[in-house]
């Protein structure tokens, strides 16, 4: 059952069964808050789709991931904010590397 957060004006979803980090059985992959509730989900066809984006990146540079990526868009609505959180999920899903996302939408 989806619940209001406190003041956020947003509806927060219950997250769908997960494994042990955060990936589903279709392959899938979520981003918790500290409460356990859903912030971003990603489906399974989308990580497929970044998982053959970040191989590759890492097949063309020998020394494997970039440090940073920068993601950007020309219109508002583009979908930045749902592929970067989506890239990051699949970073830290399928890597050791610790992944921060500092999102500027004003």
């Amino acid at each position: 059952m989806a619940r209001t957060g406190k003041g956020t004006g947003r509806r927060r979803r219950n997250a769908p069964s997960l494994d042990e980090f955060g990936g589903t059985a279709d392959g899938g992959l979520a981003i918790l808050d500290q409460t356990g509730h859903l912030i971003h989900m990603t489906p399974s066809r989308v990580a497929g789709s970044l998982r053959y984006f970040l191989a590759r990146v890492q097949l063309h540079d020998a020394q494997g991931l970039p440090e940073r990526l920068a993601l950007t868009s020309a219109l508002v609505g583009e979908g930045v904010t749902y592929v970067t959180r989506s890239l990051a999920a699949a970073i830290a899903y399928d890597t050791e590397a610790s992944v921060v996302v500092v999102d500027l939408t004003f």
